[in-house]
């Protein structure tokens, strides 16, 4: 049991699908995400790969900020503020800021963090060079790259004054800020903690790291990713942010918060083998949390199209037993809306709170010609959505090096 209860009272979303969480809720039903191509012409190759993506519409993202703002962030930086400033909305925070804004926290995690800032201002590096002028970069490279720019700026320019973390542990960063901001809700040092995770990965750079590793898929754009499937392609990046407010359950009550739901636990451990990581993290969080695996009704898979998906299920197998698990639901985003790393843990949260406060679960969007791993044996949400009475959601997310972590929420009453 936690010594303090933590509670969710808002969410905030950006993603390829949408802008707001009702809007991504809304597309997220009706999927029809468009793949973008990768344009190298910069690098002036001979032979570029064919590489595909989800992207957030840049127009929209433009209408947020003075084109002066634009200038000094990346844009995973840009992400994490539109979406906080949803989730600060819709958690009725602004009054909270005024007087209490040293007992509000900020977490956010990423993976690659400023890079494309990073990217561009390396390439006008290397003009300068070659015209053997003094080279001039922006003299906001600095506070735009690094991966804790994000809690940096969400904190100055929403006037938060409490606790300040970023969290670049990859995948699960997302969950992992939960993981902070139950630790600082349970010694007392916050009242409330705006956490998440942004991610802004489509460069060339990027996008080409994760090619030369073997996980992009190489699909046309007429193709949506195959998950959890025998025929395992790899994923189409994504980028994004997804915001969420953590308050102590108490101070939410005292100032009549509308409460989402509640953690009721959460965990991580790493191992070199993700599935020995996966199966500790998620015993350990039912047995230290007394949670009963039977209460799940709901599971929001990480279901990244790799070989990964077929260890997953294996986890999965393992903790809840085959008879439990055939009768949980399993469902998952990054088929929809494309792998956004660190942000997609962030977004499996707020979805899976939305299924729960709809009683209805999205569709993995994967065809009838495509066999599912075991697909008779286990309840995935294959391209049907599906009504049901959902009053606990299990999230988690695995990332590169085997780190796996987990957390569980309840509905309110």
């Amino acid at each position: 049991m936690m010594k303090n209860r933590a509670v969710l009272t808002g969410m905030g979303m950006v993603s390829p699908m949408g802008f707001g969480v009702e809007e991504n809720w809304c597309k997220i039903n009706r999927p029809d995400g468009k793949l973008c191509e990768v344009n190298f012409s910069t690098y002036h190759l001979e032979d570029p790969p064919d590489i595909q993506y989800y992207e957030v519409d840049k127009n929209r993202v433009k209408e947020y900020f003075p084109s002066q703002l634009m200038k000094r962030m990346d844009y995973f930086i840009a992400y994490a503020l539109i979406a906080s400033k949803e989730a600060i909305q819709k958690a009725q925070l602004d009054q909270e800021i005024k007087e209490n804004a040293q007992r509000i926290g900020v977490s956010i995690g990423s993976t690659f963090g400023g890079m494309g800032f990073a990217e561009r201002e390396s390439l006008r590096f290397k003009q300068y060079v070659q015209k053997h002028c003094y080279p001039k970069i922006s003299p906001y490279l600095s506070i735009a790259m690094f991966q804790c720019a994000a809690s940096g700026q969400v904190s100055i320019l929403n006037g938060l004054q409490g606790k300040i973390y970023s969290i670049p542990n990859g995948n699960t960063s997302g969950i992992d800020t939960i993981i902070n901001a139950v630790q600082c809700i349970n010694t007392n040092n916050v009242d409330v903690m705006l956490v998440g995770s942004s991610e802004a990965p489509i460069t060339p750079f990027c996008l080409s790291s994760l090619f030369e590793l073997g996980k992009l898929s190489q699909e046309g754009p007429d193709h949506h990713p195959y998950i959890f499937s025998e025929q395992n392609k790899g994923f189409f990046l994504g980028e994004g942010s997804g915001m969420l407010v953590i308050e102590n359950y108490a101070y939410a009550q005292k100032r009549k918060a509308k409460i989402y739901a509640e953690i009721l636990g959460c965990y991580s451990t790493m191992d070199k083998d993700v599935t020995i990581a996966g199966k500790r993290c998620l015993e350990k969080i039912f047995k230290r949390y007394d949670i009963q695996k039977k209460d799940i009704d709901l599971i929001m898979a990480y279901g990244e199209g790799t070989s990964n998906d077929k260890k997953e299920i294996e986890i999965l197998a393992s903790v809840f037993g085959e008879e439990l698990l055939s009768n949980i639901p399993i469902t998952a985003n990054k088929c929809i809306m494309g792998h956004a790393l660190a942000a997609s843990s962030a977004f499996d949260m707020i979805l899976g709170n939305l299924c729960m406060q709809y009683n209805h679960i999205f569709h993995m969007n994967q065809g009838d010609d495509r066999q599912l791993i075991n697909e008779n044996q286990w309840n995935y949400v294959k391209n049907k959505k599906l009504q049901k009475d959902i009053r606990c959601v299990l999230c988690y997310a695995i990332s590169f090096g085997g780190n796996f972590s987990a957390v569980i929420f309840r509905k309110m009453d």
